[in-house]
């Protein structure tokens, strides 16, 4: 996707910069804190809550973002209508995101009684279950359109997943979501 290829190429070109103001964010963070520990006051809480706390929030943020993308961990795939994005018992090592285009969940084998279980648009995710439970694929995933998706590797999951407390809650929701719409669907085909 454009979005993510404009922010490679700003952080590739501002790195030192971007580097040297997060040094500087976290140094006036941590002076912060230093004066509400001198003077405890309603000024100094106030500004160690909201302003100290949010400097530091967003250094992470900024520093994990630089992170995946100097990596390379986030890449965007292209798929035509019908093309497996992957197989039922294939490694679990992505997540993705659909931007554009609809994708299927498919249980069985194509020509023996598959079935689809679930359909999923843009902004969904998918893949995630099995970063997570580091475990193969549970169901073969593929293309109901022209997909465009973007997917995140297994590393830059992690460090997302473990830094950022909000993206862990959001991703084991929609897991216990997904787990439950599976178990009802199982029950109703029975």
């Amino acid at each position: 996707m454009e979005l993510v290829k404009t922010i490679q190429t700003v952080l590739d070109d501002y790195r030192d910069k971007i580097i040297l103001l997060l040094q500087g964010l976290t140094v006036l963070a941590a002076l912060m804190t230093i004066a509400l520990m001198i003077q405890v006051g309603p000024l100094t809480l106030f500004a160690f809550m909201t302003v100290a706390q949010g400097l530091l929030l967003l250094s992470i943020v900024v520093c994990m973002i630089m992170l995946v993308t100097q990596r390379k961990a986030v890449q965007e795939e292209r798929y035509g209508p019908g093309q497996v994005i992957f197989n039922k018992g294939d490694k679990g090592d992505r997540l993705y995101v659909i931007v554009v285009g609809e994708v299927e969940i498919v249980e069985g084998e194509p020509g023996k009684g598959e079935r689809i279980i679930g359909k999923l648009g843009a902004g969904e995710t998918f893949g995630e279950w099995e970063l997570i439970t580091n475990s193969p694929r549970m169901a073969m995933v593929r293309s109901r359109s022209g997909v465009t998706l973007m997917s995140m590797d297994r590393e830059g999951f992690d460090a997302l997943f473990a830094h950022l407390p909000p993206i862990r809650k959001m991703f084991e929701k929609l897991i216990e979501e997904r787990a439950e719409s599976q178990r009802k669907a199982r029950g109703s085909a029975r």
